[in-house]
């Protein structure tokens, strides 16, 4: 019985030493009676050759903005919403006294009879423009300007019978509206103070979308036209990404840097993305680089940056990378590797440089 017990332990042992004897691991380096290193599970890298991503810095404004302000000087008598608080257009922002508003209302049916007597005059010009230049009573400019000055006629009177609907439809409570949904993000006169006519009282932004503005070589402009889908990066918001529908390229080269100015939209429901923001478009070109990836447990974080530790002859070398996405369990590595590196995987919470390892695989 003992003799059968001495032959299977003796069959264990030499099994066991062979296999640690392939790998120059820990068991084979003990019954050499060779000093040991410490045990780590290592893998070697795998490489991939993927396109050439560029990111492009980007900023972030609003895709529409209006500037309030009033036709004639009046006196704000209050304002009904206040900086940052979203509003709709239509929506009454500020208020002027009632007597400021009937000074208002009659200066625009003022403005109304005067355009519509301009109107009728040009009209009768136009139906007769061909007599009156016989009779000398127009000149030749007045006779090709006439059929304008007409249609630029109508388009006044319609605007001007659409403010004072609304100023009739506001009686009772003279409001300035915002022509636009946005946010009103500034208000530039102050309650009861004078608001002269033309300047502008209030601004409003629209943010949804956001609007999503780059610069591009003319080499690059082929890549892209209106309608094209790209990657947008924030890093202010953990690297978020958010796609992007290209709608303008500019046909003019800007001389100061030779680029041209690109916008594209964002959608922006939730109001995540604020003017002035930084961002990064990404542009895929036509070549390729080499990545390395690795195993996520690989990588070691400091405050200084990520590290891994490669073996080089049996020992444990710290080597600073650049990480730059995660896929699954796999992080791809730009810079740092290189083919066929030996990653520790497992156990380098034990080992520093140049610590002496023994090797054992997955």
């Amino acid at each position: 019985m003992k003799s059968a017990i001495l032959i299977t332990l003796a069959a264990v042992i030499i099994v066991a030493f062979s296999c640690s004897n392939e790998r120059g691991g820990f068991l084979s380096n003990l019954l050499r009676g060779e000093a040991s290193g410490i045990p780590v599970t290592v893998e070697t890298v795998a490489t991939e050759d993927k396109a050439n991503i560029s990111q492009i810095p980007a900023t972030l404004s609003a895709s529409e903005k209006a500037d309030i302000s009033l036709p004639e000087d009046a006196v704000i008598e209050s304002f009904a919403v206040a900086e940052g608080q979203a509003v709709n257009a239509g929506e009454v922002i500020a208020r002027i006294s009632e007597e400021e508003f009937a000074v208002r209302l009659a200066r625009m049916r003022a403005d109304l009879r005067e355009i519509r007597n301009k109107a009728e005059k040009d009209s009768y010009i136009l139906r007769n423009r061909d007599r009156l230049l016989d009779e000398g009573r127009i000149d030749q400019e007045q006779y090709d300007e006439v059929e304008k000055e007409v249609a630029d006629d109508e388009a006044e009177i319609e605007r001007i019978q659409a403010d004072i609907g609304r100023a009739e439809t506001n009686i009772g409570e003279p409001g300035i509206t915002s022509p636009i949904s946005g946010v009103l993000v500034k208000r530039l006169v102050t309650a009861g103070s004078m608001a002269a006519a033309g300047s502008p009282i209030a601004t409003v932004k629209r943010m949804d979308p956001a609007l999503v503005e780059f610069r591009i070589g003319q080499e690059m402009s082929g890549d892209i036209k209106a309608g094209s889908r790209l990657n947008v990066v924030f890093p202010s918001l953990g690297d978020r990404r958010e796609q992007a529908t290209v709608t303008a390229i500019d046909t003019k080269i800007d001389p100061s840097d030779n680029k041209l100015i690109v916008r594209a939209s964002i959608p922006n429901p939730a109001a995540i993305y604020k003017e002035g923001m930084t961002a990064a478009v990404e542009m895929t070109g036509d070549t390729t680089r080499r990545v390395h990836l690795v195993p996520e447990s690989s990588i070691i974080r400091e405050t200084r940056g990520y590290f891994v530790f490669t073996v080089v002859n049996g020992k444990a070398h710290k080597v600073q990378v650049i990480p730059e996405q995660t896929r699954g369990s796999l992080v791809e590595i730009a810079r740092g590797l290189a083919d066929d590196d030996m990653v520790i995987v497992s156990g380098h919470d034990r080992i520093k440089e140049g610590t002496a390892v023994d090797i054992w695989g997955r």
